[in-house]
């Protein structure tokens, strides 16, 4: 997974300031660019799992003051807050850490420059390597985390529709 540029980089970290003076958190960070113009996208959580419209606002107001004051962008661009979604992106290793257990999608290259991709639960990130247990496998794979390409938490979409199906037919 690539590392951040330089303007990611400052803008985490003054977006990671302002979101702890308010109680939130940044999961993740994007600038890029979106057709003609440029887009900083922030991806804001909170410790008990609920981020709202109301946070979002609260944090884009804040960040835009705090980022007109600064100035560490040259190009004209977009700010958009959200929330990550439940089938969130992993990038980091802290990502990996706080996904353990949980089912997601992968991409990556293997030794021979191979582009492979599998589903599976997250068993772990150490040292390097993520561990993830495939659903078409008996044996768990080890991935370099420099190789993986892309990742996603993957919802088992199916799951809630049949519950919701089961409870309206008991109805």
């Amino acid at each position: 997974m690539g590392s951040r540029s330089k303007v990611e980089s400052t803008v985490l970290r003054i977006a990671e300031e302002v979101a702890t003076s308010l109680g939130l958190e940044i999961y993740d960070l994007v600038f890029r660019r979106t057709g003609p113009r440029w887009k900083l996208q922030v991806f804001l959580v909170r410790a008990d799992g609920t981020v709202g419209l109301d946070e979002c606002a609260i944090l884009s107001r804040a960040l835009s003051r705090e980022l007109d004051l600064c100035d560490p962008i040259e190009q004209a661009y977009d700010l958009e807050v959200s929330s990550p979604g439940l089938e969130r992106t992993l990038r980091t290793r802290r990502h990996w850490a706080q996904a353990r257990g949980e089912r997601a999608k992968l991409r990556w290259r293997d030794a021979s420059g191979a582009v492979q991709s599998a589903v599976g639960i997250i068993s772990g990130e150490a040292q390097g390597v993520v561990t993830v247990q495939p659903d078409t496998a008996d044996s768990p794979l080890d991935i370099p985390f420099e190789s993986i390409l892309s990742a996603r938490l993957q919802v088992d979409w199916s799951a809630g529709r049949k519950n919701a199906n089961q409870a309206t037919d008991t109805e």
